[in-house]
């Protein structure tokens, strides 16, 4: 056999290798979090589990499928001997299942704290082609395209907020979004504009609470008449502020909304006002 004929071989059995030990890895990961599960919360049910979820069902019977693609992760830079910190990353999946039957039954006097404003895509407020389950109330931002949600916060997980729950809480949408605004605000700085207006300058909003592109909703109460910034919210967890551009050349901002990194929330840039929201222009 040549020696190119050896390489490849060599090549092939370190993959196969690396590939055996992450299929290994992840098989006692799963192993480890079932037997977590059995051993910290017998109330829980197991469902179904394959490769990448795991399906739990609480007391309440409300079944959750986990992916456990973002557990694989987070554990690679855990060492195996690490037993507290891994059993932390467990915690927090079996948590956000178990919040799921606190999130439907909905209690006015506790509830309405709880409420925050989330940023949506119009086209998945609507439920999953062959799948049942409410319609999430939501109100268009303003932005062809883009929706504002409302969700109820708790500590592991959010429940997003349907018209049934709505009513539940004693509050019409437009009331509701007030209190999950007015929730939201106190940790909106005026700090974050006025510089951008003052000098230019781009300001990065990453706090990484899951609510840093539904800030974009506080902006305009900071802007004053004739005043405007530009905002990119590419993925949930980034708000970005900046002035448009002076040349009229948005392709650079264009760029830079698409670079999400996380899922993808809005790749086009948002004009800001203190009169609401607008696109930017079309391209030609």
């Amino acid at each position: 056999m040549s020696w190119p004929a050896w390489i490849g071989v060599g090549v092939l059995a370190v993959f196969a290798l690396w590939a055996w030990s992450w299929v290994s890895y992840r098989k006692w990961v799963r192993e480890e979090f079932l037997k977590y599960v059995r051993a910290r919360h017998p109330e829980v049910g197991i469902g179904a589990v394959t490769f990448s979820t795991v399906a739990l069902r609480t007391p309440a019977g409300h079944e959750g499928v986990l992916s456990l693609q973002r557990l694989y992760g987070e554990l690679t830079g855990i060492p195996v001997t690490e037993t507290a910190a891994r059993e932390a990353a467990f915690a927090t999946m079996v948590g956000a299942v178990l919040e799921s039957d606190a999130a439907l039954a909905v209690d006015p006097a506790r509830d309405r704290a709880r409420l925050r404003p989330r940023l949506m895509r119009s086209a998945d407020t609507q439920p999953s082609a062959g799948k049942q389950g409410p319609q999430v109330a939501h109100t268009p931002l303003g932005v062809e395209g883009l929706s504002v949600v409302l969700v109820l916060d708790s500590e592991h997980s959010v429940a997003y907020v349907s018209d049934q729950m709505l009513a539940d809480l004693g509050l019409g949408f437009d009331d509701a979004l007030v209190v999950a605004k007015e929730n939201l605000r106190p940790t909106m700085k005026h700090e974050m504009v006025r510089p951008v207006l003052d000098d230019g300058r781009l300001n990065l909003v990453k706090t990484m609470d899951t609510f840093d592109a539904a800030r974009l909703l506080l902006v305009p109460e900071l802007l004053g008449p004739g005043e405007q910034v530009v905002a990119l919210i590419p993925d949930r967890d980034t708000l970005a502020i900046t002035v448009p551009p002076r040349d009229g050349d948005w392709s650079g901002l264009r760029k830079l909304a698409g670079a999400a990194a996380g899922d993808p929330l809005w790749d086009e840039p948002v004009i800001v006002s203190m009169n609401g929201f607008a696109g930017p222009p079309r391209l030609p």
